[in-house]
């Protein structure tokens, strides 16, 4: 493919602003999509290449930029929000979690975190705070089997999917509770 070469880049303050997000792909939720920021200085290119990537399910295009500066600034941001603790969701998850909370609010549905007992709220506490499995059994006296059949009932309990899904809920309940 022959590419023209970049023109020498514009003063800061005559340059326009072309990062733009795509996070609200659903297809940049799912864990198996390899995620893709474009980066060209031609918008009409970026579409194009947008296009065509999203025509393959295993990718999905999360972001563009108009040069290499502007593709950092949009990578740098979903890496801010988790270096700074706090659980990164893009607008279309956000927007998932928000629907079904309010449907269950609507429904009259108990916050599912009530349905757990002590023993579930302390090991759930203790994954938010980041430890594993072998030291919440040793910080309770408890056997890692107990610790995993406890983790098991918090993941059916909550209707999460896998252990990840776990400690990114316990993170967030967490943080929640100390605010």
């Amino acid at each position: 493919m022959t590419r023209r070469a970049t023109p020498p880049a514009e003063p800061a303050t005559a340059r326009k602003n072309v990062v733009r997000s795509t996070n609200e792909n659903p297809k940049c939720d799912a864990p198996d999509a390899k995620r893709i920021v474009i980066v060209d200085d031609h918008p009409l290119f970026r579409k194009g290449l947008e296009e065509l990537i999203q025509s393959d399910d295993s990718f999905a295009v999360c972001g563009e930029a108009g040069n290499a500066a502007e593709a950092m600034d949009v990578i740098r941001k979903a890496i801010r929000e988790v270096f700074n603790g706090r659980p990164y969701l893009s607008p279309a998850m956000a927007a998932q979690v928000i629907t079904k909370f309010a449907q269950r609010h609507a429904e009259g549905e108990t916050d599912a975190v009530e349905r757990l007992s002590d023993r579930e709220l302390e090991i759930l506490e203790l994954i938010g705070k980041g430890h594993e499995v072998r030291q919440i059994a040793k910080l309770l006296h408890l056997s890692p089997k107990t610790v995993e059949t406890h983790r098991a009932h918090i993941k059916d309990k909550l209707d999460l999917k896998n252990s990840r899904e776990v400690a990114r809920f316990a993170l967030q309940w967490l943080n929640a509770r100390e605010a």
